[in-house]
């Protein structure tokens, strides 16, 4: 009964961070699918987070039995996911977008998998370009530039 409450302490938790974020973005101006503003994605992450914790407090409120996330062997991969996710906010305003993107891809890859270093390092350029493609080029979102200029 005490993990439960827990869990759904945690989940109410992440859902006043779902709301906040959401909250500041309309402050930050969400602008519209067709002219996104900076608040735009974020505000979406905040909603997604907030469905999700919902989620989660209403299947521990009726019970619903499943596997603990951080039963078996995973668990140390999940917060090295976590840490490198915090690490990569941390960094992207002074690396700049396309060398904070590019080390995490990397990052998240090899924590991920054990591909070979060629193909995480494909896999990395190719994340990192289409994302810099379609959020500076086509939405014309202004990414942090950091040490790299662009």
């Amino acid at each position: 009964m005490l993990k439960n409450n827990y869990q759904i302490f945690c989940h109410l938790v992440l859902s006043l961070t779902g709301l906040a974020i959401c909250i500041h973005s309309i402050v930050l101006q969400t602008g519209s699918p067709a002219n996104p503003g900076p608040g735009f994605m974020p505000f979406g992450t905040g909603i997604l987070l907030l469905i999700l914790s919902l989620v989660g407090i209403f299947k521990k409120v009726i019970g619903e039995k499943g596997k603990e996330p951080w039963a078996g062997p995973h668990y140390r991969r999940a917060i090295a996911v976590i840490a490198s996710i915090i690490g990569y906010a941390l960094a992207l305003a002074t690396a700049g977008f396309v060398l904070a993107t590019f080390l995490l891809m990397v990052l998240l890859f090899t924590i991920t998998r054990h591909d070979r270093w060629l193909l995480i390092i494909t896999k990395a350029v190719l994340c990192t370009g289409l994302s810099y493609l379609i959020f500076d080029k086509w939405l014309g979102c202004r990414l942090p530039e950091g040490i790299l200029g662009f």
